[in-house]
């Protein structure tokens, strides 16, 4: 499994890497550039889980501290189907 983010509103990499650093993240997080809009994301935070062919297997809109514990059962059932 990889994480990704997309940073599509902080004004510059210094501010994401000490929020970053502030939590003990260190998974990757690319510049959005306009892909949010692009997209169709229709709020922040908005979670994708993308399985092995690159499709969006589930959305997740809005924020949460506990997605592990809300999400993981899904994350786990497409981990045993083999499409993640």
């Amino acid at each position: 499994m990889v994480i990704l983010t997309i940073n599509a509103n902080d004004p510059t990499k210094d501010v994401v890497r000490s929020w970053m650093e502030e939590r003990g993240y260190d998974f990757t997080v690319l510049w959005a550039d306009g892909f949010a809009r692009k997209a169709g994301v229709r709020g922040f935070p908005t979670t994708w889980v993308v399985d092995r062919e690159g499709r969006i297997a589930f959305e997740v809109m809005g924020g949460t501290e506990h997605f592990d514990q809300e999400y993981g059962w899904r994350v786990e059932a497409l981990l045993e189907e083999g499409t993640p």
